[in-house]
């Protein structure tokens, strides 16, 4: 038993010389799972040989996503919006902002930007910036941020933008052809998805509320009972990522997009115009809906720690913080080289 500590209560070790060495794990907190309850704790994930920690949902890479200015909401980046129709941008390390694709006026990204999240629209991108303020660019009019708006997360649908203040309330703006903009009184959110005439928050009790185009439109028909905790919206259906992980979908019967594999169990998910992809608890990715130019398709082998979707692609954040993205031509060819990124 040399060389070997256990600690309960209040102790602390000092290691004046040397190292600590576990074949366990280092935890700050609480037990050895990963929840609210012991952000912090770190792990060894034998089996893809990397250290870990809890970012308060799930164990994560050490030094690629920790962002703790940016909470869960805020990370999930552009996979609450209903993503670029040709072009694609990514959050670079430096926190400055890439895009690429078609349109000159939207992948020029505004000078000196730099950028906490992305939310990308369908002709037009929005950044939620360091200091927690909104910047907007792109082919659409209602890029203009509301004065004075400060936010913690924001959502990009087909033309009108969502945020999530540091109060939990909900400001929209932009076209309001359907009432988008007509946040429910009273309304408090953990998180906001803005989509084709219609948004929703996700609720401070994990349940969902939509406004805007509500009549007869089947997105705004939530699941009896059920309880969230990421939510997207696309043009024609919509998706839940459950408290237990697993994933429902709901709206105008498509190509398969609110096909939901059994068993299916994920930490994050993101849906284009008519595919929805998923992140699963290992890693992989899982894609499902109209094959189109080859958006439901995975690159084999692919394994990733954020994904994002558009009008007919996807991409994922890897594990080494490269990008790699399926479908549309536009976005998987004019990528740029060597690009490293820590959102999308």
């Amino acid at each position: 038993m040399d060389n070997e500590v256990s600690l309960k209560g209040s102790n602390d070790l000092v290691v004046t010389v040397g190292n600590i060495i576990t074949t366990g794990y280092i935890q700050v907190g609480n037990g050895s799972t990963c929840d609210s309850s012991n952000t912090g704790a770190i792990s060894y994930n034998y089996g893809i040989n990397r250290l870990e920690f809890c970012n308060g949902e799930f164990f994560e890479p050490i030094g690629m996503s920790a962002n703790y200015n940016c909470n869960l909401t805020c990370q999930l980046g552009s996979a609450s919006s209903m993503g670029g129709s040709d072009y694609q941008c990514a959050l670079k390390l430096d926190n400055t902002v890439t895009c690429w694709g078609w349109g000159d006026k939207i992948i020029s990204v505004p000078d000196s930007l730099k950028a906490e999240q992305i939310a990308l629209g369908q002709l037009y991108a929005c950044a939620l910036k360091l200091d927690h303020t909104v910047q907007c660019w792109g082919l659409r009019g209602h890029t203009t941020v509301p004065n004075g708006l400060v936010a913690k997360q924001i959502s990009a649908g087909t033309n009108n933008i969502c945020a999530l203040k540091h109060d939990n309330t909900v400001q929209c703006w932009g076209a309001n052809d359907s009432g988008q903009n007509n946040v429910p009184d009273a309304l408090t959110a953990k998180q906001v998805t803005a989509g084709h005439g219609i948004n929703c928050a996700l609720k401070l009790d994990n349940t969902i509320q939509c406004w805007g185009d509500t009549h007869n439109n089947p997105i705004s028909v939530i699941p009896e009972g059920l309880l969230a905790k990421q939510i997207v919206l696309s043009f024609n259906h919509m998706c839940a990522l459950k408290i237990d992980n697993t994933v429902e979908c709901w709206g105008r019967p498509g190509a398969g997009e609110t096909t939901v594999s059994e068993g299916l169990i994920a930490k994050q998910i993101t849906s284009g115009y008519s595919h929805t992809c998923a992140l699963k608890i290992d890693n992989t990715v899982e894609c499902w809906g109209r094959p189109g130019v080859g958006e439901t398709i995975v690159p084999e082998s692919l394994i990733a720690k954020q994904i994002t979707s558009g009008y007919s692609h996807a991409c994922a954040l890897k594990i080494d913080n490269t990008v790699e993205c399926w479908g549309n031509n536009e976005i998987v060819n004019k990528k740029p080289t060597n690009l490293v990124a820590k959102q999308l």
